[in-house]
């Protein structure tokens, strides 16, 4: 049976471990049984890029400066500490989430990936529509944007700057992604439910579960169908945490998948590869 990917969703979930997740100890985890991770980025109230999702700690740090964080939240990392992790991981790829709407954040998350000489190792990230209810912060808009800003960099650069910038649209629906491919150009295309969301919850079990709309979407045909646009284009799915979703992924032919179990997940490929 073949490879796959497997990237941990927020570095994955250590909580039984008292780790907290989007924390270099979570990174760590998932980096000791070989698996990416995939981690998010916003603004501190003062302007300061942390690796944080808004909104899910309270008080929001995204709210407060980043001296206070630090005091009070000691396990968050500054965006530069990623960078460093990075840096120090020669197997490691990020998915780096932009959980904020703003090219102001993408140019500085732009100039460091290019400072820190990583834009092989850092995938920017973002949903390919905005939609705020859902937990969808920013758009695919931006990564089209970090595109042209990082060439622009390499462009003007008098130090020899190489490389482009990898981007990775979460595209909810899999019948959107071969519109998807041709409207970003991505490097992966990714679908499935966000956990953070009731309605996406509940619209994939429909989906996956009780089977009433798979009749009308063969999964594996839209996933060709993205492939034939972009060569090379990778297709993920996620977010996956038990054995039925991940292998029904699997068996669809994704590349790759998200979760917040890489554990299991790890077991499943050693299992697949061993058949």
């Amino acid at each position: 049976m073949r490879y796959f990917d497997i990237c941990a969703h927020r570095g994955g979930n250590f909580s039984h471990k008292q780790i907290p997740p989007n924390s270099l100890r979570g990174f760590e985890e998932s980096y000791a049984i070989g698996v990416d991770i995939e981690t998010d980025i916003c603004f501190s109230g003062d302007g300061e890029p942390i690796i944080c999702h808004p909104g899910l700690l309270h008080p929001d740090p995204a709210k407060m400066n980043w001296q206070k964080i630090k005091q009070r939240y000691p396990f968050i990392p500054h965006f530069n500490d990623l960078l460093d992790y990075i840096r120090r991981k020669p197997f490691l790829t990020c998915f780096l989430d932009l959980k904020v709407n703003s090219k102001t954040l993408t140019e500085k998350v732009c100039d460091g990936i290019f400072e820190a000489n990583l834009t092989e190792k850092i995938i920017l990230t973002a949903p390919r529509k905005r939609i705020a209810m859902a937990g969808l912060y920013s758009s695919g808009e931006l990564l089209a944007y970090a595109q042209t800003y990082g060439q622009n960099l390499v462009n003007q650069s008098a130090r020899g700057r190489h490389g482009r910038i990898k981007t990775h649209v979460i595209d909810i629906w899999p019948v959107n992604m071969a519109k998807t491919a041709e409207q970003f150009e991505p490097d992966i295309i990714s679908f499935g439910w966000l956990n953070d969301s009731f309605l996406s919850r509940l619209a994939f079990h429909f989906m996956f579960k009780t089977k009433v709309i798979d009749p009308f979407i063969d999964l594996a045909v839209e996933i060709r169908k993205a492939k034939s646009i972009i060569f090379g284009l990778k297709v993920f799915g996620g977010i996956a945490n038990t054995p039925e979703t991940i292998n029904y992924l699997l068996d669809a032919g994704v590349d790759g998948i998200f979760t917040d179990n890489p554990t299991l997940a790890v077991e499943i490929r050693n299992s697949r590869i061993s058949q």
